[in-house]
């Protein structure tokens, strides 16, 4: 598997509000509700799903794109790659190119390393971790409008309360880790969310990367590795979670036993079903292995990972986003790879080592 497909996969603190616990006679009446409310809105009949292409991109002159990866989606349904660590490019809602954005650079509209871009109305928030910086631009012309600074990598983000929600890989003198954060469109500081805020140095807990997902009412945040574990939180407090196995760690594979761990590429909740895509080992995985190697400084041995195409298979899941139940699921086998709310993306790698998006919306029918 070339470096290219590789490179596609992938102040004011608040303390979450403590709700008051309901009373004995209260208890049975709230959990007869919520019983209630998941039967009215869980799906009727055996169910499958299907998969509906919306859009195939492959760059400027149709033949790929080198390191593209889908990173955003606006109002308008156009869809932003990163072709380059410093170039974005726009394609039209079918997959048509339309423009670059930016080019590698210090200056006005150009960017060092873009990790993460936000489309809220018609601006385009240009999250420029090699810069230290967000670029504001705007959504017509996508010349840059404002600045302001975020020095930390952003891993994931989304938008929720008209705000952007990021989550960042922060290092400082007292601690280091993954930080969930809530900005305003100005680059204010609106909350921490400590339940995700980065740990002290020598600490391990909550030090876990995450997905930030939509939700019609709030926003849902997973794990990325470590466990199946899911919540929808409001703008003050975690509302619900669903929680699930352990999933482990993909730093290396030490046993041919067991295929490797899951990983969560994306969820979001639209229409009463919590979609969950993950990336899961497959059936041929052991082909994807290279021979057994040392970990540093005695760590044990491993089988390194070769070809990702060949270890790994995308699952959707469609579940129920109160309990967490299964409704159907779908395994394809392709190169897992980011993808905004509400898509899923095949990353299909040319004869010339170029990369073909094919971008699909997945929906629900009755079998």
């Amino acid at each position: 598997m070339s470096s290219a497909v590789l490179g596609a996969i992938m102040s004011c603190r608040m303390s979450p509000a403590i709700p008051t616990l309901p009373t004995r006679e209260t208890r049975g009446m709230l959990k007869t509700l919520a019983l209630a409310t998941a039967l009215l809105a869980a799906p009727v009949g055996a169910q499958e799903i299907q998969l509906t292409t919306v859009a195939r991109i492959a760059g400027q002159e149709g033949i790929g794109t080198t390191r593209g990866a889908l990173i955003e989606r606006d109002a308008r349904g156009r869809l932003y790659v990163r072709e380059d660590p410093g170039l974005l490019s726009v394609y039209s809602p079918d997959g048509q190119f339309v423009r670059t954005i930016g080019g590698p650079g210090e200056g006005p509209n150009e960017y060092g390393f873009v990790t993460y871009v936000a489309a809220i109305d018609d601006s385009l928030f240009i999250f420029d971790g090699g810069n230290g910086r967000v670029v504001v631009a705007d959504g017509d012309d996508f010349l840059e409008a404002r600045t302001f600074p975020w020095p930390y990598p952003v891993t994931d983000g989304g938008t929720a309360w008209g705000d952007l929600i990021v989550n960042s890989n922060v290092a400082t003198k007292s601690g280091a880790g993954f930080a969930l954060t809530r900005l305003d469109r100005e680059g204010n500081l609106v909350r921490h969310f400590d339940e995700f805020a980065y740990t002290e140095r020598g600490s391990t807990q909550n030090n876990l990367d995450r997905v930030i997902g939509t939700a019609p009412d709030g926003l849902w945040v997973g794990t990325r590795f470590g466990r199946f574990d899911v919540a929808l939180w409001n703008s003050d407090s975690r509302k619900r979670r669903i929680e699930g196995e352990d999933w482990g760690s993909l730093e290396g594979h030490p046993n041919l036993e067991v295929p490797p761990p899951p990983s969560l590429i994306n969820l979001w909740e639209s229409e009463g079903v919590l979609w969950v895509v993950t990336m899961v080992g497959s059936p041929d995985w052991k082909n994807g292995l290279g021979k057994r190697s040392k970990l540093p400084e005695g760590g044990g041995d491993y089988y390194p990972v070769e070809s990702y195409e060949e270890v790994f298979d995308l699952l959707i899941e469609a579940r129920d986003p109160v309990t967490g139940d299964l409704i159907a699921s779908r395994q394809e086998d392709w190169m897992p790879g980011h993808a905004p709310s509400g898509l899923v993306v095949h990353y299909q790698e040319t004869d010339l080592g170029a990369v073909v998006l094919v971008v699909y919306q997945p929906t629900l029918i009755k079998e």
